[in-house]
């Protein structure tokens, strides 16, 4: 613009409003463009930039018409051809979006910008290879295009590149270290490395510098997904969907909660209002068929199972939950043949290998084809152990330090009486705690409550809740009496605001409950306690051919299960040791073969009065959400009794385990501490 009068003007409005774009006072510099325009119309550079302030308010459709003008009074502008590209994408023109690069390209081949956009694009198109590529080309050609270095991190992070995506985020926070979407990618990064401490560390920062910003709350709520804080997803989710309810995502995250929860009514509705926003999802439609199947509704379950299939026939997941629901007689089964298929072609990814592998291992095994099913069993517990991120010597160690540490009962206990009191079921993983809580739940005094995480979340508050941060189980004699009890009246709260509870007992079957008996007598000192026993090498045996929600990675290995198996042994020993009779043990073996005399033995041992509806399966049919769901609906059965001899010689290193620390004699039989 020539310097006289009314240019002189315009030149000094020019000014003003390009310092308001840089300063990111957008709607200040819209203004000022939209009048400069009005005077001169036919300068392709003021098109340009008021262009990119209506971009900047995410006002694409006008900012599309701005650069538009741009392009066709200077054909030649590439960065306005770049940015019209720009604003297509974001409208969802992907093709225009398309044509706008490649407008560029025939300008300049290997415009930087121009290469951002059309690998924004191709990552838009989940085409994250060909994005790669294109990101790498702009950053060898501009060194400092954070954007295209930041979106070369994020298509690395599709890509599972979880390495290269940090070295990139590390490059980003050299120059840039608080900003806002690079911590976001980093936490989200960690959280699927399952590196939960350094996530939420990130997290927690982020929610200190943006309170209450919705991508922050829902980073958080992917945390809290990940480390398994069900209440905290319950929390999370519903201060989302207050926001947007017409979220199925949100409304599938409740549910799930809802659903580990063992609250499995609450959990069914969310996962139809997801369902109902979002009918073609094969995911929800799975879910919801694990509700049905927890419900013991076969019909709807398979229903819903198959309907996911339909739509996707190679969701693997879904294949599983289908074939757990009936035993087979012959691998002919067109649902087998399916399942055949798939595996033969190859091709999967890991997860769907993992879920193929135990849903054919299950099928083999119903058909007695017992090296075939160990062997395919095998591929996705090795997969399984290999990601998980459990510190597996910590854990054990941590485990070993409880019986040094509590080498007497608590002396400091929780005195005050509450008006329903917990009854705890714990002992192995598959050891027959389903079955037992479906026992007690028959008794009109109880309420089964399933798997609860009361206590681990106990444990949680008592170490943060000192002026110096306390370590489980080395600080805890010291803890008073009075802060058990405020730990004892929020467990019970927690399990209020949840469960409809009108009896004075209800079950808590966390079975890894077992390491923490002697907090049990601290904060509950007349709750009853059950240890369910059952046949080391059958309990070993069905975990590992078991896939669970949780990180319980030692039960994806044999000789990493056999070890805990001797820590929960030793333990059960050493609590009885202290406790004696305040812990009643059920034999599984006696339970099924025995049942009348077990369930008199088990009621009386948790003080309560004599029912016959505790011998009756249909007195309570609650809802299932544990690996045992159709056998506990099948009533007592023995099957899986010494199931463990059909593969004694795959099982021969855990025998010498377990033997070794005379948990099985010379016969393979169970030596039971007295």
């Amino acid at each position: 613009m020539k310097s006289n009068g009314k240019r002189d003007d315009l030149d000094a409005q020019f000014k003003s409003a390009s310092l308001k774009l840089q300063q990111g006072d957008a709607r200040g510099a819209k203004k000022g463009f939209e009048k400069i325009v009005k005077r001169y119309s036919s300068n392709h550079i003021v098109w340009h930039h008021l262009g990119m302030s209506y971009q900047h308010l995410n006002e694409h459709t006008k900012a599309l018409k701005a650069y538009r003008k741009s392009v066709n009074l200077k054909p030649g502008f590439i960065d306005s051809w770049v940015n019209l590209g720009i604003a297509y994408k974001e409208l969802g023109s992907t093709e225009l979006a398309i044509q706008a690069s490649e407008k560029a390209f025939k300008i300049q081949p290997d415009h930087p910008r121009a290469l951002n956009l059309l690998g924004s694009i191709q990552a838009r198109n989940q085409e994250f290879e060909l994005a790669k590529e294109n990101f790498e080309k702009a950053i060898l050609v501009d060194t400092n295009n954070w954007d295209a270095i930041f979106n070369l991190a994020n298509v690395n992070f599709e890509l599972g590149n979880y390495d290269e995506t940090h070295r990139l985020l590390e490059q980003l926070n050299g120059q840039d270290p608080e900003n806002k979407r690079q911590r976001e990618l980093q936490a989200q990064c960690f959280i699927f490395q399952k590196q939960y401490k350094a996530a939420d560390q990130i997290i927690k920062g982020l929610e200190s510098d943006y309170p209450r910003d919705e991508k922050v709350l829902r980073l958080a709520l992917s945390l809290k997904e990940g480390i398994n804080d069900h209440f905290g997803v319950i929390d999370l989710a519903n201060e989302l969907l207050k926001r947007n309810a017409k979220d199925a995502g949100l409304w599938n995250s409740l549910g799930g909660a809802f659903y580990h929860l063992d609250l499995i009514e609450k959990a069914k509705s969310s996962y139809e209002k997801a369902l109902l926003l979002d009918p073609g999802n094969y995911a929800f439609l799975n879910n919801l068929g694990m509700v049905f199947s927890s419900l013991g509704d076969k019909l709807n379950a398979e229903k819903h199972y198959r309907d996911a299939l339909a739509i996707n026939p190679k969701h693997a997941e879904t294949h599983k939950n289908l074939v757990g629901m009936k035993r087979y007689e012959s691998i002919d089964d067109p649902d087998v043949k399916a399942l055949e298929d798939i595996w033969n072609r190859g091709g999967l990814d890991e997860p769907s290998t993992i879920n193929l592998s135990f849903a054919l291992g299950k099928v083999y095994d119903d058909c007695a084809l017992y090296d075939k099913a160990f062997d395919t069993y095998k591929i996705g517990n090795d997969l399984k152990f290999k990601d998980s991120g459990i510190d597996l010597e910590k854990y054990f160690a941590h485990i070993d330090r409880v019986s040094t540490i509590f080498t007497s009962p608590p002396d400091k206990v929780v005195t005050e009486l509450t008006e329903i009191q917990p009854i705890f079921v714990l002992g192995m993983p598959r050891s027959g705690t389903t079955l037992v809580e479906q026992i007690i739940s028959r008794h009109s005094s109880v309420t089964g409550c399933g798997e609860l995480p009361g206590i681990e979340r106990a444990i949680g508050h008592l170490e943060k809740s000192a002026s110096v941060a306390r370590i489980y189980p080395d600080d805890f004699f010291d803890i008073s009496a009075e802060q058990f009890a405020v730990q004892s009246r929020e467990y019970i709260s927690s399990i209020r605001e949840i469960h409809n509870l009108n009896t004075p007992y209800f079950t808590d079957k966390m079975p890894f409950n077992f390491v923490h008996i002697w907090l049990l007598k601290a904060l509950f000192p007349n709750s009853p306690i059950v240890n369910c026993q059952r046949h080391p090498l059958d309990v070993i045996l069905s975990n590992y051919f078991q896939t669970y929600g949780s990180d319980v990675s030692f039960v994806y290995h044999l000789e990493a299960l056999s070890h805990y198996y001797v820590r929960y042994h030793k333990l059960m020993i050493h609590w009885q040791n202290l406790f004696g009779r305040q812990v009643t043990n059920i034999r599984y073996e006696e339970l099924v073969t025995d049942n009348e005399n077990q369930v008199r033995t088990l009621i009386e041992g948790i003080g309560l009065p004599w029912e016959e509806s505790c011998l009756n399966p249909q007195e309570s049919m609650k809802a299932v959400r544990t690996a045992s769901i159709w056998q506990v609906r099948q009533g007592i059965y023995t099957s899986s009794k010494e199931r463990w001899r059909h593969y004694q010689q795959k099982l021969q290193p855990v025998i010498s385990i377990l033997r070794e620390h005379g948990i099985l004699d010379a016969d393979h039989n169970h030596i039971i501490p007295t």
